[in-house]
C-alpha cells in the first residue's frame, strides 16, 4: 500500500494512512501537529492543515 494523503473538510486537517514500520513513520512524527488514531479498521495519523505541515508534506 502506498502513502495515502487526504484532506478531511469534516475536521480541517489532512489524513495520512500508510503501512506500519513505514520509513514515512519518522516523517510524520516530525510534524508540528500530529494526532495518531488507533481505529482497528482505519488507523490512521491527523495532521493540521496550516502552511508549515501543508508544506512538509508536499516533501514526504
Amino acid at each position: 500500500m502506498d502513502k495515502v494523503v487526504a484532506f478531511d473538510p469534516s475536521i480541517g486537517s489532512y489524513r495520512i494512512y500508510f503501512p506500519r514500520g513505514s520509513v514515512l513513520l519518522d516523517a510524520v512524527r516530525a510534524l508540528p501537529v500530529r494526532r495518531f488514531h488507533k481505529d482497528w479498521d482505519d488507523p490512521h495519523w491527523i495532521v493540521g492543515a496550516d502552511e508549515q505541515t501543508s508544506a512538509a508534506l508536499a516533501q514526504l
